[in-house]
């Protein structure tokens, strides 16, 4: 055996005792780190549609399990509040016939300016909707990008989403 054949089996033994497990490992691990989120998450709609309140201490809590995983995140919050129309349709002579109810949407930017004034009570029949994407690049989607030569800023590889609607709760959105 010449000493070229000798280094490129040396290193091939390198990349596959090394490099193989680890960039498997870093799989397993954003694997395990989306589990984690997308059980954050849910535990958090869970936590505000079963109060029926969103507060600054449950979201700076929630925050914190997030950050736990070892990413950083980008979360949103999208409140879908009922806006009762009480109104009778009388037209038809029914006078039992109520009017449609719609929704108004408050985004994550709204949410955080009302819970600096406050928490947030939700009543019957509001919708809670969160979602969250990481916005760091992991050691997977880096060890993916050198061996198959794709750019590092691929989509999210962790991220979860959740929707509950409040079936209990107050009278009014309090500052809402």
């Amino acid at each position: 055996m010449d000493s070229f054949s000798t280094v490129l089996i040396i290193f091939l033994a390198v990349i596959l005792m090394a490099v193989v497990p680890m960039m498997i490992s870093a799989g397993q691990q954003d694997n395990i780190a989306q589990i984690s989120v997308q059980s954050i998450v849910s535990e958090y709609g869970n936590k505000i549609v079963s109060k029926g309140l969103l507060t600054v201490e449950d979201k700076a809590a929630f925050e914190q399990s997030l950050g736990a995983t070892g990413n950083t995140y980008d979360v949103t919050i999208e409140l879908s509040i009922l806006d009762e129309n009480p109104g009778k349709k009388v037209s038809d002579g029914n006078t039992q016939k109520i009017g449609q109810n719609t929704y108004y949407v408050v985004y994550t930017s709204q949410v955080e300016n009302y819970l600096k004034d406050g928490n947030i009570q939700l009543k019957k029949g509001d919708i809670v909707k969160i979602e969250v994407k990481n916005t760091n690049t992991t050691m997977y989607q880096l060890f993916k990008g050198f061996i198959y030569q794709t750019p590092s800023n691929t989509p999210v590889v962790v991220g979860a989403f959740t929707a509950q609607v409040q079936t209990t709760g107050g009278t009014s959105s309090a500052g809402i």
